[in-house]
This record gives structure tokens, sequence and C-alpha cells, in this order.
């Protein structure tokens, strides 16, 4: 019973042998502020997830922008906000990782 259970769940669709592909643009700077000894810089970006299944053709899984705040000061660079916009057209049977 048990090998026909793990036969049943490896061949389902989250066991398939999957492999994604991130693609980002380039970064744009949007907008720069300074103030005493930091910098508080404004970029985005566009992105776009593709997924292949089993060697079948590329699939869309996800795309959209992310619109990030970095801070600059005392020559070390940190995020101080990440907001990830995503197209809500995502495929229903997909596993998406963290973006």
């Amino acid at each position: 019973m048990a090998k026909d259970r793990a036969s049943a769940l490896s061949g389902s669709i989250y066991f398939r042998d999957r492999v994604q592909q991130r693609i980002v643009s380039n970064i744009l700077l949007t907008k720069v502020e300074r103030g005493g000894n930091k910098i508080l810089a404004h970029v985005m970006t566009i992105f776009a997830i593709h997924e292949n299944i089993c060697g079948q053709e590329n699939k869309l899984l996800v795309s959209g922008t992310t619109q990030d705040i970095i801070e600059y000061q005392d020559n070390v660079a940190l995020f101080k906000e990440r907001l990830c916009i995503c197209t809500p057209d995502i495929i229903t049977d997909s596993i998406v990782y963290p973006i």
C-alpha cells in the first residue's frame, strides 16, 4: 500500500521535473534623495518567470515589476523597502518559488 501511494505521488504534477527561469530587466533609477550622509535610491525592475515541465514547451508563470528603495550609508547599500507587483495570470498547477 505504501508503494502504491509513493508511486502515485511521484507521478503527480507536483513531482514532475521542473525548470524555472527568471528573467530580469536592467535597473531603472527613478528617484534619488540625499539627506546628510545617506542616499535613498528608488529603483524599478521588470521580471518574468518561465517554467518548463518534463521537456515540454516553456510557459509563462508570472511577470511583474519590483519597486525598491535602497539606502546607501557609510559605504553600505541595504534594501530599505521592496514592493513586488505581480500580474494576476498565474498558471494554477504551478509551483512558484519565492520571488
